[in-house]
């Protein structure tokens, strides 16, 4: 999977070329905070929030203490028909 997918599986898509002019490949997603998220043009708190908690099921840490366990669940799937995650490696296609 690359960041692509992962954004559209989150509902975010709109943000892929943002994530894709940042250089911004799997391996950088867990570290990305919510001023990065800010920086790069991501201003809604919610898609924020959303991201931050995809972010932690990604290094497979707790979700941030204001999202609900429900939703970080969720977010772990990512409509990735039915598997948790691709490989770090994978990068941009």
């Amino acid at each position: 999977m690359d960041v692509g997918g992962w954004l559209r599986g989150l509902g975010l898509d709109r943000y892929e070329g943002k994530y894709r002019d940042g250089n911004i490949d799997l391996d950088v997603l867990p570290q990305l905070t919510a001023d990065d998220l800010k920086d790069i043009g991501v201003s809604a708190v919610g898609n924020q929030r959303r991201l931050l908690a995809a972010f932690a099921a990604l290094e497979g840490a707790t979700p941030p203490a204001d999202v609900s366990l429900p939703q970080f669940q969720d977010n772990m799937n990512l409509g990735c028909g039915g598997s948790r995650f691709a490989p770090r490696a994978a990068v941009w296609e």
